[in-house]
């Protein structure tokens, strides 16, 4: 219950800024308009002009990392509304079939067959977060290992992260290890088993981007705590969920402090059967 009010009261802060969705019965999306996407048939952009509107550095999700772990993913959320609140993020699509990756603005699908695609507006989400990111701190460093950068975010950022969230984006050469699930089996099929089934992909020097945030410990039921990252290749090609990684040479590094976190939770019929750890 707690939960439930934290979230209200968060989405009611934001309300000015338009909240994700409301009003989701019986696993239907909401008739509101959306703000990117104005056909099935156009990939799923992010409006420059009400991106430039919205408070910098500031989390809206859909859903929980709670729900998403007890395999409530059949229904959600469209992609274009979700983009409506943010230009950096990362998520997940129907049925965890797939890592969301959202880059400047875009939504990029990757797939276990290792493809990536745009897919339309109206494609739903179970699961995504995503913040105009406007970085506070700038650094260049290069990156031993996944340890390595949880060890020195802190200080790239210059200031204490230990009990925040933050938002980041890295960009360089990388050899790095990711993921993509290939999908639930059945309904509410737990995320641990859909990622016991993941194809796991090894590349190394690979241009491109990695976008992720720090969740504290004290949120774990909203995002996945410690460091949470997925990356994008520069010719968009290759994408997925990191699972390790190592710079090659100097990356650059963009830091933000986030303040404001707003969450939505789902009301459908899978939400309310599902039960949670």
């Amino acid at each position: 219950m707690k939960l439930s009010l934290l979230v209200l009261t968060a989405l009611a802060s934001t309300a000015a800024a338009g909240p994700i969705a409301r009003g989701y019965g019986a696993g239907h999306e909401s008739t509101a308009p959306a703000h990117a996407g104005k056909n099935a048939t156009t990939p799923a952009h992010g409006s420059k002009n009400s991106a430039h509107k919205l408070p910098a550095n500031e989390i809206t999700q859909y859903s929980h990392i709670a729900a998403l772990s007890a395999g409530v993913a059949s229904n959600g959320t469209r992609i274009a509304r979700v983009l409506a609140h943010g230009d950096l993020g990362l998520g997940t699509w129907p049925h965890i079939a797939g890592e969301m990756v959202v880059l400047d603005g875009v939504a990029y699908r990757a797939t276990a067959d290792g493809k990536v695609s745009t897919p339309p507006g109206n494609t739903q989400t179970p699961f995504a977060a995503v913040t105009r990111f406007v970085p506070e701190r700038n650094a260049t460093g290069t990156i031993a290992n996944f340890s390595d950068f949880t060890t020195h975010l802190e200080g790239w950022y210059g200031g204490n992260l230990t009990h925040h969230f933050a938002s980041y984006r890295l960009d360089g050469v990388w050899d790095l290890r990711i993921r993509a699930p290939g999908g639930q089996n059945h309904t509410l099929e737990p995320i641990a088993a859909v990622v016991a089934r993941q194809t796991e992909f090894n590349h190394t020097r690979i241009a491109g981007t990695m976008v992720g945030f720090r969740t504290p410990k004290y949120a774990a039921e909203i995002n996945a705590a410690g460091d949470h990252l997925h990356f994008i290749s520069d010719d968009r090609s290759v994408a997925g969920h990191v699972l390790e990684f190592a710079s090659v040479g100097a990356v650059k590094i963009q830091v933000a402090k986030v303040l404001r976190y707003s969450v939505e939770v789902p009301t459908f019929d899978e939400y309310e059967e599902a039960t949670f750890a």
